[in-house]
């Protein structure tokens, strides 16, 4: 899951502390829904690219783990 936060004024203090607590982006608004659109749509390709990574490193390691060198 993606958290964004969409807030208005905010402080560089409050984004940093928005960012430790786990948050994946930070918007300030107000935010144009093409806006939003686009940096979704960019954390949703880069979340699909890095299970696709993910699932090719594990199939590595499972071959790799049953003693059959490459």
């Amino acid at each position: 899951s993606l958290i964004f936060a969409l807030t208005g004024l905010a402080s560089e203090e409050d984004k940093d502390l928005t960012f430790e607590s786990g948050v994946d982006g930070f918007l300030t608004k107000p935010v144009s829904l093409k806006m939003l659109e686009k940096v979704l749509k960019k954390w949703s390709d880069k979340n699909e690219q890095s299970s696709e990574n993910s699932s090719v490193g594990s199939s590595n390691s499972s071959s790799n783990s049953s003693g059959v060198s490459t």
